[in-house]
């Protein structure tokens, strides 16, 4: 059984924690992390590593990825062309 929570499931969680504090800007990466922890603390859940940092996985999925590389595509931000 996954006991881990789902990308559609941290990613309510956190659009809610985000808007519950009052949608601040260039915080997506710790309220996705604050999400993700909050849901793995969650009885029958696996916890999230206190050191844990936003994953080139989780990046590409959400916001973290075209702000990383200032919305190129992974391709041209490697090649540096525009």
């Amino acid at each position: 059984m996954n006991t881990d929570p789902s990308h559609d499931e941290i990613s309510e969680h956190a659009r809610s924690l985000w808007q519950s504090r009052g949608q601040p800007e260039g915080q997506d990466n710790e309220i996705w992390l604050d999400a993700e922890r909050e849901l793995r603390a969650r009885p029958g859940r696996t916890p999230l590593p206190d050191n844990a940092t936003l994953t080139d996985a989780a990046l590409a999925a959400g916001k973290g990825q075209r702000k990383r590389n200032g919305g190129r595509s992974d391709s041209s931000a490697r090649s540096g062309s525009n």
